[in-house]
Order: structure tokens, then sequence, then C-alpha cells
């Protein structure tokens, strides 16, 4: 059975090996909560539909995208949430290639289309899911959720006071020094967050699996 030492030892530097990808999660994460909102504040002309208009069916829509760019076909389209929203298509070639398109579902206007580098959140959404990459980077995201459950769960271990000492081992010292409350502050703040951070990153890893596989 492993010592205490030596799982505190292996959670730290685990923890150091994952953090530069733990803050590009945590930074795309943040902003895809608020996608919709940012891509309209960023390019309004672009991303923002019209509002209500007539009925446009989802194939024509599909044509415009697709006469914009001449050898690609529609792969994926998201249809707006709100009518404040664009329609928006991912296509594809047959070498593969990736283009992209916004698209007005109110007129069925084609507002713009290019690369992902033309559309900063949903690069922002391939950079969070996949590291721009369908196979290494799915892996790579899939073993960053699986060390994300473990420190989780190890941290939680080796803080585990019992269940009459849970509250007092929770407290912050106020007159420790600077870096003995950094470490009651990481101790504590990851001890509330555990649960969320399970859940997140097991249900991440869950949804991660079955598209590794295809």
């Amino acid at each position: 059975m492993i010592s205490r030492p030596s799982l505190l030892i292996f959670h730290r530097r685990l923890a150091l090996v994952v953090a530069p990808l733990l803050l590009l999660q945590a930074m795309t994460g943040s902003v895809l909560l608020f996608r919709a909102e940012i891509a309209r504040l960023i390019d309004p002309h672009a991303m923002a539909g019209t509002g209500p208009g007539r009925d446009v069916a989802v194939s024509a829509m599909t044509a415009r995208a697709e006469a914009a760019l001449p050898g690609f076909r529609i792969t994926r389209l998201h249809l707006p949430a709100t009518p404040r929203d664009t329609a928006f298509a991912q296509l594809a070639d047959r070498q593969g290639a990736l283009r992209y398109a916004a698209i007005d579902p109110g007129n069925g206007r084609l507002l713009t289309a290019g690369t992902i580098w033309r559309f900063p959140l949903e690069a922002a959404l391939q950079l969070h899911y996949r590291l721009m990459d369908a196979k290494v980077g799915m892996a790579v995201i899939l073993a960053n959720a699986l060390a994300l459950i473990f420190l989780a769960a190890t941290g939680t271990a080796f803080w585990w006071p019992g269940r009459k000492r849970v509250a007092k081992s929770l407290t912050i010292r106020t007159g420790a020094p600077p870096r003995a409350r950094l470490r009651q502050w990481h101790r504590s703040t990851g001890v509330l967050l555990s649960l969320p951070i399970l859940f997140g990153a097991t249900t991440g890893a869950l949804l991660m699996i079955p598209d590794l596989a295809e």
C-alpha cells in the first residue's frame, strides 16, 4: 500500500505536469459558458441574427453555405438557440479540410464563412474538447480528465481527518506565514470543490470515450 508521503509527492508532481492543460481547459470552458454572447460582442454583424423572420428551411441554409464554399459539404449544423443567434455550420471537403459558416436563420443569408480562426469561439471549443486534433488531442484531454479525477480523489483522501475534525481541518489560520496560508487555501478550496470537480471530470471523460472510440 502506498504511504501518505509518497501519495502526496505523486499528487504534487502530477498536478505540476497537468497544470498548463488544466488552465487551458478552465479558460476555454469559462469562455464557452457565454459562447453566443461573446461571439456577438466580438463580431455583431456576422454572429447575430436579424431575429424572427420568414421560416427558412434547413435545406435552404445548407444550400447557401455549400454554394459559398464550392467543394465543401455540410457535416454539422447547429441551429440557433434563440432568435438572436445564428445557425452555425461545419463543412468538409474530400481531403478532410474544414470550413465554417454563420447563417442568419431569419432570412437564410450567409453572414460569414472561413477557417476556424475566423470563429474564435469555435476555436475555443475545439481547443477545449480535442486540442484541435481528433485523435491525439482527444486522447490527451481524456488523460487530463482522468488525472483530474485522480488529483481530486487523492487530495481528499490525503486530507481526510475523520468525521469529528472536518470543520477544524478546513480552518485557515490567519496568523500563519503567507506560504502556509496559501497551502491552507489550496487544501480547503480543493476539498470543498472536490465533488463538482469529480463530477465534471467524470462526465467529461464519459463523453470523450465514445467519440475517441470512433
